[in-house]
């Protein structure tokens, strides 16, 4: 087995035994995997249920109400130029998100 297959196996055996200790510890409630454009993995995590603003892809931000494909756009152009939000509440500092807009998505956004 090549260097990098050796890698992707203790890659995958990371992330799982991660993701196993994040669900024992009530952290999250599930995580989805699904292939990437850039490192082969792509996941997003569900924290009990909100969708987390640093790890959504567009499509996934577009979903929440409100946001649209214009929106979730511009939140994931902040999050690469200014680095992950520390907080939800964070969102505002989005052009084009409102203090109203991030106060109604709180139930459904974490970090």
């Amino acid at each position: 087995m090549g260097g990098r297959a050796i890698g992707a196996v203790l890659c995958g055996m990371l992330l799982a035994t991660l993701t196993i200790w994040l669900v024992r510890q009530g952290q999250i409630d599930q995580l989805e995997l699904r292939p990437g454009p850039q490192s082969g993995v792509e996941f997003s995590v569900l924290d009990r249920g909100k969708l987390n603003i640093n790890l959504a892809t567009e499509e996934q931000l577009d979903q929440l109400p409100g946001i649209g494909p214009t929106l979730a756009q511009a939140i994931v152009e902040y999050r690469q130029e200014h680095g992950p939000f520390e907080y939800p509440e964070h969102l505002i500092e989005v052009p084009g998100i409102s203090e109203t807009m991030v106060e109604s998505l709180l139930d459904q956004i974490c970090v």
